[in-house]
């Protein structure tokens, strides 16, 4: 009987701390993703580049990084005045309803990419590493009569 008793005390033991770690390893509730991000990336790439000169451009879905925040990252093609095409990569993250660049560069496309920036995986660093493009026709509407 007395082992029974201690078997027992161990089984509810066990159960309570895991629920306590359980309970402890839970973070804040993840924020929802931004609904209207297409719109707002569009927005926040027109106050900062010369969207005219984008000739083609594809973006992630939204991603939830590891700083607690979303993020969507932005590939884009676009004429340059002196060098032909500029391959751009733009990270783009969602604080409190507001759109930030956290980060552009430019890059240069993997071997056999096709002159494409939608559909495109993306071989960088980053929170958008191993992530595809879908297609973003909307920037280059931007800025363009209709």
């Amino acid at each position: 009987m007395r082992k029974v008793a201690i078997l027992i005390l161990c089984l509810l033991s066990s159960s309570f701390l895991a629920d306590v770690a359980n309970s402890q390893t839970k973070g804040a509730p993840r924020p929802p993703a931004p609904s209207n991000y297409r719109a707002q990336v569009i927005r926040q790439m027109s106050q900062s580049y010369t969207v005219t000169r984008i000739r083609d451009a594809g973006i992630t879905q939204p991603i939830f990084t590891t700083q607690s925040r979303w993020v969507v990252c932005v590939a884009t093609f676009e004429n340059a005045v002196l060098f032909g095409t500029l391959h751009r990569l733009t990270t783009i993250a969602f604080n409190n309803g507001q759109t930030e660049i956290v980060n552009a560069r430019l890059v240069r496309p993997g071997k056999g990419s096709t002159d494409s920036a939608a559909r495109t995986m993306l071989n960088v660093n980053g929170p958008c590493k191993g992530h595809v493009t879908s297609p973003l026709p909307e920037i280059a509407r931007v800025g363009k009569p209709s």
